[in-house]
C-alpha cells in the first residue's frame, strides 16, 4: 500500500484540501476550516525518530504565514508520522513519547501501518465520527438463525424458503 496516496484519498474524503509539501513524494499537506497539517511516511521507526523534529520544522517555517493569518488554526496543527515498519514492542514507547510531546504541532506517531484500515485508525483523530463495525467471516444467516427466538419450522421458513403467507401463518401459530 502507498501510504501517501492512501492517506491523501482518505482526508480528502473527510473534506480536507491537499497540496504537496514541495517536492517530497513522502510527505502532503492538508487543511479544513479549523486545521492545518502534515503528515510524512519515513522508511523505518529509526528513520522516523531522527528525523520527525526536522520535518515539523520545515512544516512550520513554509507555513508560517499561512498559521499568522488564521490564528484560530495556529492552535490546531498536526503532525502525522507514519510508517509501514513494525518495530519490537521495546521501541513503541518511543512513539508515545512523540505523541505526547505537544510542542508546536499535535502529533500523531503510528507504525506498522500495512491496510487501508490501518491508516483510518490512525487518522481517526481527525476524521469525522464514524462506526466502524468489522464483520466476520460468518454466513449472517445462519448468525441471525441463532439468534430469533422461535421455533425451528418458523425459522426456517422466515429465513430460507417461506412464502409471505406461509410465515405469517407460523408467526400467528407462535402467538
Amino acid at each position: 500500500m502507498d501510504l501517501i496516496s492512501t492517506a491523501k484519498e482518505i482526508l480528502i474524503d473527510s473534506g480536507y484540501s491537499v497540496r504537496q509539501s514541495g517536492e517530497s513524494p513522502t510527505s502532503f499537506y492538508f487543511e479544513d476550516e479549523n486545521l492545518i497539517g502534515f503528515v510524512k511516511a519515513f522508511i523505518s521507526l529509526d528513520d522516523l525518530l531522527s528525523k520527525w523534529e526536522i520535518e515539523q520544522k520545515t512544516f512550520l517555517e513554509k507555513n508560517a504565514g499561512k498559521i499568522r493569518a488564521g490564528l484560530a488554526k495556529a492552535w490546531n496543527l498536526y503532525a502525522i508520522f507514519l510508517t509501514q515498519e513494525e518495530p519490537p514492542a521495546t521501541q513503541k514507547s518511543q512513539l508515545m513519547e512523540i505523541e505526547e510531546d505537544f510542542r508546536a504541532t499535535r502529533k500523531i506517531a503510528k507504525l506498522g501501518i500495512l491496510t487501508r484500515t490501518d491508516l483510518i485508525n490512525a487518522l481517526l483523530p481527525l476524521l469525522p465520527l464514524q462506526k466502524l463495525i468489522a464483520l466476520a467471516d460468518e454466513d449472517i444467516l445462519i448468525k441471525l438463525r441463532d439468534r430469533l427466538d422461535l421455533p425451528e419450522k418458523t425459522k426456517d421458513a422466515l429465513l430460507y424458503d417461506g412464502s409471505p403467507t406461509e410465515v405469517t401463518r407460523l408467526l400467528l401459530e407462535e402467538l
